[in-house]
């Protein structure tokens, strides 16, 4: 009997160090994130993290905040590439991404303004895969990042 309530508060202990290593960062434009993973080897601090004009290449899956999925490029076996800057993804996901690493996960928390914004995505008759003014979850994963070319 006196084991089940050690074993108890083990498990609040160890939620409670994950929270502290798990740091919400909030931009001032409402984008927040929390690093899941970092590569922080001795290597590490010699790679520049992804800045503008960067292609990527990324896993995700999208919530919304109800946490139904609405895009798995984990579960279709594809991720998707892009540069940086040039608004080919919605501008949550593209500044989510700056300073991240190759092999790092990051989750970002998207506000509506970042995401689809009063548009939503939504198909004649079908109704909205993302309601208008819908806050977004990503689980993103940087596969790979290169320099742009100068």
């Amino acid at each position: 009997l006196a084991v089940a309530p050690l074993a108890v508060l083990s498990q609040s202990v160890a939620a409670e160090e994950k929270k502290k290593k798990e740091k919400v960062v909030t931009l001032e434009n409402g984008l927040a994130y929390v690093d899941k993973s970092k590569r922080d080897g001795m290597l590490a601090g010699l790679e520049q993290g992804v800045g503008k004009g960067d292609f990527v290449i990324v896993n995700y899956v999208a919530y919304l905040k109800d946490g139904t999925i609405f895009d798995n490029t984990k579960k279709r076996g594809k991720p998707v590439a892009f540069q940086v800057g040039k608004t080919q993804v919605i501008p949550g996901l593209e500044q989510g991404l700056v300073g991240m690493k190759a092999g790092e996960e990051r989750q970002l928390f998207v506000p509506a303004k970042l995401g689809y914004g009063s548009r939503g995505v939504c198909l004649e008759g079908k109704g909205c895969l993302v309601p208008p003014d819908t806050d977004l979850v990503y689980e993103v994963t940087l596969v790979r990042v290169a320099p742009a070319p100068i």
